[in-house]
């Protein structure tokens, strides 16, 4: 089965990279890229955010976002608006 990776915001903006694993209209499941057997067999590896919390990759996005969250200790709201909200159509 094929995964969409995806930058999803966690707490105090935290940026990760995980991929979307299964979705309703209103949430995401998303897991760790690098343990996708793990979250395909054991359901306990995986999360679900709510979908405005799931946004497209883009890896310059990712690492500025990654940069700004090591600066601070968090990364503003402002600096998520503006972004591509994940799609399952994209």
């Amino acid at each position: 089965m094929s995964h969409q990776i995806v930058i999803a915001r966690g707490f105090q903006g935290q940026p990760r990279k995980l991929v979307a694993l299964d979705w309703t209209d209103a949430r995401v499941v998303v897991g760790n890229p690098t343990r996708i057997s793990d979250v395909e067999s054991v359901d306990n590896f995986s999360l679900s955010l709510p979908r405005a919390d799931v946004f497209a990759f883009d890896p310059d996005v990712l690492a500025a976002l990654e940069e700004e969250f090591r600066e601070r200790g968090e990364t503003k709201r402002a600096s998520w608006q503006g972004l591509k909200h994940w799609s399952a159509n994209a």
